[in-house]
This record gives C-alpha cells, structure tokens and sequence, in this order.
C-alpha cells in the first residue's frame, strides 16, 4: 500500500468546478460572472473575452438582479451557457458554477 504522502503522476480528467454565490439583491450577475471567471482563469476580468460573444449582458441583468423595487424578477431558474472556455451555470438563488475539464494529479 503506497505512503498516503506519495502522489500518483497519473493525471485525472475530472471536472473542475468553482462556486461562487451572490446577492441578486445587492450585486450585479454580470459584474459578479466576470469576477468568478477571471478567479477561475487566474486573470483580471478585462483580461477576459467579450462576454456578449456568449450571452446578452443585458439579458443577464434583467433576469438574474433584482429590479428597482429590489424584488428578484424570476423566482425559479437558472441560465447555462460556454464563456471563456468554461461551462456556466446562473441560478435564480445567486449561485455561479464554473466547470471544465482540467488535468489534475490525483493521490
């Protein structure tokens, strides 16, 4: 049985995937999905690609921050497309997951 110290250079093809959660309320989905994507991608959000190339920022606003009342304008829900090389998903509830398929070492 190999030492629990010891790695196996044997790389995996799991999903990486990141969570990140905010306020619908309070923060903008948009401003919030770039942040989490350049956390991910180890850069700066204007470091990233245009993000109307994948989805209408607009559309994004609307849909997932609270309008002027500060009220949620869908109750249930969620949005899922490809931005930046990674697999987004957006839920009503002000969660961000990220995934894709990275090499990682494994133990």
């Amino acid at each position: 049985m190999p030492d629990q110290n010891e790695t196996d250079d044997e790389p995996s093809t799991a999903p990486y995937r990141y969570l990140h959660e905010f306020d619908p309320e309070t923060e903008s989905a948009r401003t919030e999905l770039l942040r989490a994507v350049a956390a991910v991608d180890d850069t700066v959000p204007t470091e990233l690609p245009l993000l109307a190339d994948a989805v209408d920022p607009d559309a994004l606003e609307t849909l997932f921050t609270a309008d002027e009342t500060g009220r949620s304008r869908l109750t249930e829900g969620h949005l899922a497309f490809e931005y930046a090389g990674y697999h987004v998903r957006i839920t009503t509830d002000g969660t961000l997951a990220i995934e894709a398929e990275r090499y990682v070492f494994v133990d």
